[in-house]
């Protein structure tokens, strides 16, 4: 499943915009794309996350923050991953989805 993830927290500076990726229904995660922000640091998590559990990146980069911001592009990551297991297993209807 594809899933666009749009980052709430901008005004602590993320520069992130929107986080896209997809999730199958063992919660693997692919294909993740980063939307605004530090392009060399984002692909190199995208790489290093290809196939990935989401709930292992969760654990991981959930409290990750970014030189003096409570937020980063990680942790907003963690934010939609959360979204998308919830979807994935059929607990919320967000309508940022495609299928």
């Amino acid at each position: 499943m594809k899933y666009n993830y749009k980052v709430h927290n901008l005004e602590d500076g993320t520069c992130c915009r929107w986080i896209k990726f997809d999730i199958d229904e063992g919660h693997n995660v692919s294909s993740i794309e980063f939307l605004g922000g530090c392009q060399g640091n984002q692909k190199a998590i995208s790489t290093l996350l290809q196939g990935v559990k989401a709930e292992s990146i969760i654990d991981k980069l959930q409290h990750i923050t970014c030189g003096t911001k409570r937020d980063s592009c990680s942790s907003e990551l963690c934010k939609g991953l959360k979204e998308a297991i919830s979807l994935v297993d059929g607990k919320s209807n967000e309508k940022e989805i495609q299928n």
